[in-house]
Parts: structure tokens; sequence; C-alpha cells
């Protein structure tokens, strides 16, 4: 392991720094974004440009409100709270070292073989959530297009939330999902929704007029549609 090992990392001149948590492998949430993170700036040549992927998580519970990126952070779980602090660190990281940022708040990622849920559904198993919640999505090929326009035409220093702009209600996803999926209709189990608290809806305006991405999938049944029919 690279990092573990203590040797530098190679020069690059822009790093993408997108990191993932497998909650199967024995480590905590903030060992991963936050330690992870800090290791991996002390090893890592300046770059011309350092983006990070962080996640709409840091925004809490809005009762359903709208945020953006003047909205103040205020994460209700670990994995907000660890995407929190790893965006302070990359800050002042950014102001002692002289290093030019983008942090990109990621929405739920879906796409091929990432469908929130639709397993449950073909299985008529409970959805642990509050059908009244809304849902944030991006796809992953959307995601990976923001990504190249934030290089591209990103402002250094700033923090874009990335969405397709088009929250759901879970009721509503789940069952269009269902049909799509011609799965059985959806039933919900609130007691199991603590992983769900932060109800919230994203605006992506600064995104859209900023880095001017054109997405493939302005909603999850188009992407749908798109994937059963290649």
């Amino acid at each position: 392991d690279v990092l573990s090992g203590g040797e530098p990392l190679p020069s690059v001149d822009t790093v993408l720094y997108a990191v993932g948590f497998d909650r199967h492998q024995g480590v905590s949430q903030r060992e991963v974004y936050v330690e992870g993170l800090r290791r991996t700036l002390q090893r890592l040549p300046r770059p011309r440009l350092f983006i990070y992927v962080s996640s709409t998580g840091v925004y809490g519970n809005h009762a359903g409100g709208w945020v953006d990126e003047t909205t103040p952070p205020a994460p209700v779980d670990a994995g907000g709270e660890a995407c929190w602090e790893a965006e302070q660190i990359l800050e002042g990281w950014s102001c002692q070292e002289g290093w030019s940022t983008i942090v990109l708040r990621l929405a739920g990622i879906y796409g091929p073989g990432r469908w929130i849920g639709v397993e449950k559904l073909k299985r008529s198993e409970p959805i642990g959530a509050d059908p009244e919640g809304w849902l944030n999505l991006i796809h992953v090929e959307d995601a990976a297009a923001v990504v190249e326009a934030a290089r591209e035409r990103g402002r250094a220093g700033e923090t874009y939330v990335v969405s397709d702009g088009q929250p759901v209600k879970r009721l509503d996803f789940y069952t269009r999902l269902a049909a799509l999926a011609g799965a059985p209709e959806p039933h919900f189990d609130p007691s199991q929704a603590s992983r769900h608290r932060g109800d919230r809806r994203i605006n992506p305006a600064k995104m859209r007029s900023d880095l001017t991405p054109v997405l493939k999938y302005p909603d999850f049944e188009s992407a749908w549609q798109a994937e059963s029919s290649a």
C-alpha cells in the first residue's frame, strides 16, 4: 500500500479524488474519507488542480427544503460528517500550500448495476425509508461529465453541488421504478429510515451556469428506458 508505506505519489497535472466507502472492509468512514485524504495530501506533489468528490450528505436534514452551495453544511450521519471534515482539511491544505482545488458535492449516483432498491422491489421487500422524503440523483455517466467540465471550466476554490435537478419523492421514484422493472408495487418501513434522515432538495443552478454540462440523462426514467432498449 503506497499510502501506508509513506512513499511519495507520482506528480500529475490534475488529481481526481473520488473514494467510496465499503462497509465490509472493517474501517470507519472517518478513516476512509478523512485520514485517507490527509495521507494522500501529505504524499502528493502539488498538482495544477485537485478535484475532490464529496457528497450532498454534508447538508443534513432540511425537511424537504431546497439547498445549494450557500447552505451551511450540517451533516446528521457519519458519512456526511466525514465528508464535511475532509472538505475542511482540503480547504486548510489549499490555503497553506497554495493548491487550486474544486469540491463537487454529488447527489446519489445511479446507473447500470446501481439502481437504488430495484432488487428489493423485485423481492417485494420493504423499502427502509420515508415515502414522502426526497431523493436527489445523478447518473454515473453524467457525474463523469461534470467532473470533466469542472476540470475544463471550473473555478479554483469553488464548490458545486451536482445533481440532475429533478428531485423526486421516494414514493414516486419507487412506484415508477417498480413499474419499469416489472416488480410489485413498493411498500415502505419508515422505522428503518434512520440513514435517510437527510431530507432535502438539491438546486444545481451553479453547476449549470458555471460548468454548463450537457446531461445525457435528465431524469432517472430516461436512463432506465435507454438502458432497457440497449
